[in-house]
């Protein structure tokens, strides 16, 4: 498939190719004022394509923000409060479609264990003691509204990549064997402001939440263990 250039913000002075565990630079905005020979690319390799700062885009603010993405209107970032619960990301994000699945939203804390909140039951009052248990949400936090199973619909299975240091957070195909670095390419690459040293992968197993440390840079030397890891579905990619 063959990429159709690049787009308005695209930084050409900072491209990456991932070869074989290798980094290599170019300055491609550099190559073509001087008219110099353009690199190749071989089957397998990642490229990598920097984006500019302007004031429409601040790369730094996504660390400011809530992320909410699956089956929702406006899926994307947004700013909230001390005082922001769940619904009012929800609404903030124009509202749930109307195959999202609200009995299992995924909320994922960085500084604590992810959770499960079964919406429906709120809502129909199955719960007491009024909004404050609704989960509350602070910036920095991530949450996925899964679609709902539909009759003769096999959902695909997939791993999704987000956290502030990704440039297009959202869930992507799974295809064996995905490594983490592929993933992190399907999702646009990492930001200027990723803490690529400290990404988490996070894996449910026998209903219990697994989080496995991973060194984006130790990965790309191929270093082990990062080198031995591979995702599986349902994966969580999380990119501080």
């Amino acid at each position: 498939m063959a990429a159709k250039g690049g787009t308005q913000d695209a930084d050409l002075s900072s491209i990456r190719i991932i070869r074989d565990n290798q980094v290599i630079k170019h300055n491609l905005a550099q190559i073509l004022e001087r008219s110099e020979p353009i690199p190749t690319v071989s089957g397998g390799d990642i490229i990598q394509i920097g984006r500019l700062e302007h004031d429409l885009y601040k790369t730094k603010a996504s660390r400011d923000q809530a992320r909410i993405f699956g089956a929702i209107q406006q899926p994307g970032g947004y700013v909230v409060t001390k005082e922001s619960n769940l619904i009012d990301l929800i609404t903030e994000a124009g509202g749930e479609t109307q195959f999202a699945d609200l009995s299992r939203i995924v909320i994922y804390h960085p500084q604590n264990d992810s959770e499960i909140f079964n919406l429906n039951n709120f809502l129909r009052g199955d719960s007491s003691g009024g909004t404050e248990l609704l989960p509350k949400i602070s910036n920095g936090d991530v949450v996925h509204i899964s679609h709902r199973q539909l009759e003769g619909y096999t959902e695909q299975e997939t791993v999704t990549v987000t956290g502030s240091g990704c440039n297009q957070s959202g869930f992507y195909p799974f295809k064996h064997p995905m490594t983490v670095i592929k993933a992190v390419a399907r999702a646009g690459g990492l930001n200027d402001f990723a803490d690529s040293d400290h990404i988490q992968i996070i894996r449910r197993v026998s209903g219990k939440q697994e989080n496995i440390s991973y060194s984006y840079d130790n990965g790309i030397r191929g270093n082990v263990p990062e080198v031995n890891i591979l995702l599986r579905p349902g994966d969580v990619v999380y990119v501080p």
